[in-house]
C-alpha cells in the first residue's frame, strides 16, 4: 500500500493535470481543483474502484491514465483483488514503461502473491527510474526478508528511512524486520516512532504490543493493543492478543467479549477458543469454559493438550497420561481446575 504521506503529495502534483486531461469535469464549482470522481479515485476505499472506473470511461489519457489506472489496481491490492491489481499493474507499465509507480504496483502484487523474486525484478526497475524511491526501497526490503536475504533487507530498509524518515509505513516495515530477524528491542523504536508519527496507525499500535510483550512490558504491550482496539482494528489477531493479555493481568471482564469476537471471527482456530476459556474460567462460569475447552480438545491442537497436561499435573490434578489419549481423565481434570480457576494453564 502507498503510504498517506507519499500519497498525498504524489496527488496534489496531478491535480492540474487531471483538470487539464478532463477539462469538462474541472468546473468552478469543484473544490481545491478536482472533481468528485477525481477526490474519490485518489482516496482508498469502496469507493475508489468506481470512481477511477468512471475517469477511465471519461476518456482520460496519457500520464494521466497510467495515474488512474495506479489508483484503481492500488485500491484492489487493498481490497484483495490481486488478480485485478495485477492487470492493472501490467497495464501501467504497458503504457507507461517509465512511470515508476507501474512497476512499484506491480511489485507490491508479486509481494502479496508470494512472489518475492518478481517482486524484486519490479521494484528494481522503480528505483532505476527514481533512486530516491523511498517506498519501493521499504517494499524490496520486504521482499528481501522473504526470501531469507537479511543483509540487504536491512540496507533496503535503512535506505527508505534515510530517505523518508517520517514516513509511518516505512518505520513500521523495518519494525517489522527487526521483530523478524528477533531484534525486539529496535523493532519497539521503530513502531514507537511509526505511531508518534501517526497516532491513528492501529497496526502499528499493535506490532508495537508485540515488541513490548516479546520484551516483557506487558503494561506498556496491554497499552498499545487497547489502543489499536479503540482505533477500530477488528483483525482477529489482534483481538486475541489483547485478550489474552487482558487474562494474564486477570481482567476477565473486559478479556471476555473480545475473546468472543476473535473467535467469531476465526472459530476455527483452538488457540482463540483457549483465550475465551481462561477468561470464562476467570470469571467463575464453569459450564461455558468447559464446553471451551472441551472445543479446543476436540479440536485436536497437540500443542494447548499437551500444555494443559503439563500444566494440570503440575498443580497436583490428574490428568491422564502425557499421550493426550486419556481424554476423559484430562476433561475431568480440567473441570476441578475450572471449578479452582487454576490458570494460566499455557504461556
Amino acid at each position: 500500500m502507498i503510504s498517506t504521506r507519499m500519497f498525498e503529495l504524489f496527488f496534489r502534483a496531478r491535480v492540474a493535470a487531471f483538470c487539464l486531461a478532463i477539462p469538462s469535469a474541472c468546473g468552478p464549482a469543484v473544490a481545491e481543483g478536482l472533481t468528485a470522481d477525481q477526490k474519490a479515485c485518489a482516496d482508498p476505499g469502496p469507493q475508489s474502484i468506481a470512481a477511477c472506473d468512471r475517469l477511465i470511461e471519461a476518456g482520460v489519457s496519457g500520464r494521466d491514465l497510467s495515474i488512474t489506472l495506479y489508483l484503481r489496481g492500488d485500491s484492489r491490492l487493498d481490497s484483495g483483488d490481486l488478480d485485478g491489481a495485477l492487470r492493472d499493474a501490467l497495464e501501467v507499465v504497458r503504457l507507461d514503461p517509465a512511470y515508476r509507480w507501474g512497476h512499484y504496483l506491480k511489485g507490491n502484487v508479486h509481494l502479496e502473491l508470494e512472489q518475492p523474486e518478481e517482486a524484486i525484478v519490479a521494484l528494481t526497475r522503480a528505483i532505476e527510474i527514481e533512486p530516491d524511491f523511498a517506498v519501493a526501497y521499504s517494499s524490496r526490503g520486504r521482499a528481501h526478508l522473504r526470501l531469507d536475504r537479511t543483509a540487504a533487507a536491512l540496507a533496503d530498509h535503512n535506505r527508505a528511512v534515510a530517505l523518508d524518515p517520517e514516513d509511518h509505513i516505512i518505520l513500521n516495515n523495518r519494525g517489522v524486520f527487526f521483530w523478524a530477524t528477533q531484534r525486539d528491542h529496535l523493532a519497539a523504536i521503530d513502531f514507537a516512532e511509526a505511531v508518534r508519527l501517526e497516532p491513528g496507525f492501529a497496526l502499528g499500535h499493535h506490532n508495537l504490543g508485540d515488541a513490548n510483550r516479546s520484551l516483557g512490558r506487558q503494561d506498556a504491550a496491554l497499552a498499545a493493543y487497547r489502543e489499536a482496539f479503540r482505533l477500530g482494528s477488528e483483525d482477529p489477531i489482534l483481538l486475541n492478543d489483547l485478550a489474552w493479555t487482558l487474562v494474564l493481568v486477570r481482567e476477565f471482564e473486559e478479556a471476555e467479549p473480545i475473546a468472543r469476537l476473535a473467535t467469531a471471527k476465526a472459530p476455527e482456530l483452538p488457540e482463540y477458543l483457549d483465550t475465551l476459556a481462561h477468561a470464562l474460567m476467570g470469571l467463575g462460569k464453569q459450564r461455558e469454559a468447559e464446553d471451551a475447552f472441551a472445543k479446543v480438545i476436540d479440536s485436536g491442537a497437540s500443542d494447548l493438550i499437551e500444555d494443559y497436561q503439563e500444566s494440570l499435573a503440575a498443580r497436583g490434578y490428574e490428568p491422564g497420561p502425557a499421550d493426550g489419549k486419556d481424554r476423559a481423565s484430562l476433561r475431568a481434570a480440567l473441570a476441578d481446575c475450572i471449578r479452582d480457576n487454576c490458570q494460566p494453564l499455557v504461556d
